[in-house]
């Protein structure tokens, strides 16, 4: 059981299948993907960077409004 995360780029469409969580997977075009995760309090994090990343997006972080910011690839 675990939190599934799929991405089809031609398409530009999330998929998304949440179980109770024991792994964190994620696929981008049918290619499994490795992402830095962590649990608390019984919640799985995803590190946001590495999944925007693995999707081709630039990430930067924002310390006066303490944002992600995420953008394309030019």
């Amino acid at each position: 059981a675990g939190l599934e995360i799929g991405y089809d780029t031609a398409k530009r469409l999330p998929s998304i299948d949440i179980a109770p969580i024991e792994k964190l997977k994620m696929t981008v075009d049918g290619k499994p993907m490795s992402i830095p995760n962590f649990q608390l309090n019984g919640t799985n994090y995803g590190g946001v960077r590495a999944i925007m990343e693995s999707l081709g997006y630039n990430v930067n972080w924002d310390s006066t409004t303490y944002t992600v910011v995420c953008t394309t690839k030019k």
